[in-house]
């Protein structure tokens, strides 16, 4: 028997009820997880579907009114993942043929001992943990579908030599610039996607980790924006048991915004230095987030302050005419506030 620990609910329908009952009586004495109900004509069958859950439909083929494919077909048709178990005692390879054709989960003949009850257990019991197992799956594809496709970062999964994607959240589109379809088609376009200064170094990065190495790097992506946008990419093999890598998994996220502050710390660092290099040029500069704050010697030398001094957060009001203070003060808060020049 199966790992199922839970309840199975079987249908059984079949025109000969003592049969139908003999069946129900095994499989319910086999084991505690089943329980069972029958039916004498496929219509019933329908009847109880349409009023109770059941995790497994098994059915003779040769009835009256309705036969067994039939049935499987009304069945499929409003139960697409329903396990259905063909169990006939007069069938062909033509009919065996024609039941997998319309979606039949097993097909099994009866037999003239009670081994074929024991058959049919196993066979429902492989079905039902199959489909139970396919469901958790979905949903918890579905679930990580979601956060991911909430997520700011792009995640993505592939095999392990690179040309098949296996995931990717939307995130992708806009951060790259480029269609989920695109490089589901082709995964190697993504380097399209990467400014062309950068694409060698990608590559390279690709054979890397497509080797077993963890990799990490800062570059350019996004031909729809000219490539303005800097991501941060980090990316892992996952390996089995022996050692084999399954998959390449990896996380991208968009560091625009701090690339464009460390070019403008940059820049009024080359500013700052080069004021400090003139005497009668002043120069500060404040961090809001920590508060603390710099000026120049230049600065010392204006206000009269001893060389070397060290000020304050926000010191300097001081420093300026009474008459002159209102209006610093407040082209210092629309500064803070706005990001307004003065």
């Amino acid at each position: 028997m199966g790992a199922t620990k839970e309840t199975i609910r079987v249908l059984h329908v079949d025109d000969e009820p003592d049969f139908a009952e003999l069946a129900a009586d095994f499989l319910e004495r086999q084991s505690d997880q089943f329980e069972v109900q029958t039916a004498t004509s496929a219509q019933k069958g329908l009847e109880y579907l349409a009023n109770a859950s059941v995790d497994c439909v098994v059915s003779d083929f040769e009835m009256p009114g309705m036969d067994g494919i039939e049935f499987l077909e009304s069945v499929r048709d409003e139960y697409p993942d329903l396990p259905f178990l063909l169990f006939t005692g007069k069938g062909s390879e033509a009919v065996a043929s024609n039941a997998i054709s319309r979606g039949v989960t097993d097909y099994l003949q009866k037999r003239s001992d009670n081994s074929q009850f024991e058959l049919l257990a196993n066979r429902i019991t492989n079905a039902v943990d199959q489909n139970r197992a396919r469901r958790v799956v979905t949903k918890t594809e579905q679930r990580f579908q979601t956060i991911a496709d909430q997520a700011n970062d792009i995640f993505w999964i592939f095999n392990a030599s690179f040309d098949e994607l296996l995931f990717v959240n939307s995130t992708f589109e806009e951060i790259w610039g480029q269609s989920v379809e695109t490089i589901e088609e082709r995964p190697r376009s993504l380097l399209d996607g990467v400014h062309p200064d950068d694409r060698d170094r990608v590559e390279d990065a690709i054979e890397r980790v497509a080797a077993g190495e963890s990799v990490d790097l800062e570059f350019q992506v996004n031909p729809n924006e000219e490539f303005s946008r800097w991501v941060w990419v980090t990316g892992s093999p996952v390996q089995n048991a022996d050692g084999e890598i399954r998959t390449i998994v990896g996380v991208a996220r968009d560091i625009t915004e701090r690339k464009d502050r460390e070019r403008e710390l940059e820049r009024m660092s080359d500013l700052f230095q080069q004021a400090q290099k003139i005497a009668d040029l002043g120069a500060w500069e404040t961090d809001l987030r920590y508060e603390e704050g710099w000026w120049t010697e230049g600065v010392n030398q204006i206000y009269g302050l001893p060389n070397g001094y060290e000020p304050d957060p926000g010191e300097g009001i001081e420093y300026f005419h009474p008459e002159d203070r209102p209006v610093i003060r407040d082209a210092f808060e629309r500064v803070q506030e706005n990001g307004e020049p003065y």
